[in-house]
């Protein structure tokens, strides 16, 4: 799972960045359900990016996993890829959206 191995990067670079982690600390819990297989981001004290299923997700996205690590990267625009169907997602769709802030700013 690249996206796995990416996001984990990124947000463990943010650690350093206040409002980075204030705004991951609002999102809740996220799901991420892959063709490589599943993850989930949350933040408890600490961001927690772990494989497997979470329970309390606030927000599922569910992709290919090479055009989640392209929107991860920034090489797919989100909302273009939310628009032409590449990424579904059910739940909260403003947590999705923090997160997409969250992750762009911790890059």
């Amino acid at each position: 799972m690249a996206s796995f191995d990416t996001i984990r990067g990124i947000l463990e670079n943010a650690k350093g960045k206040p409002e980075v982690m204030k705004e991951l600390q609002n999102i809740g819990a996220v799901q991420f359900d892959t063709d490589a297989g599943k993850f989930f981001l949350k933040y408890d004290g600490d961001v927690i990016v772990e494989k497997g299923a979470v329970q309390d997700a606030r927000v599922t996205i569910s992709c290919a996993d090479a055009v989640l690590e392209d929107v991860i990267k920034g090489v797919l625009n989100p909302v273009q890829a939310f628009i032409t169907g590449k990424i579904k997602i059910t739940g909260d769709l403003a947590a999705a959206q923090r997160l997409v802030s969250a992750i762009e700013r911790a890059r």
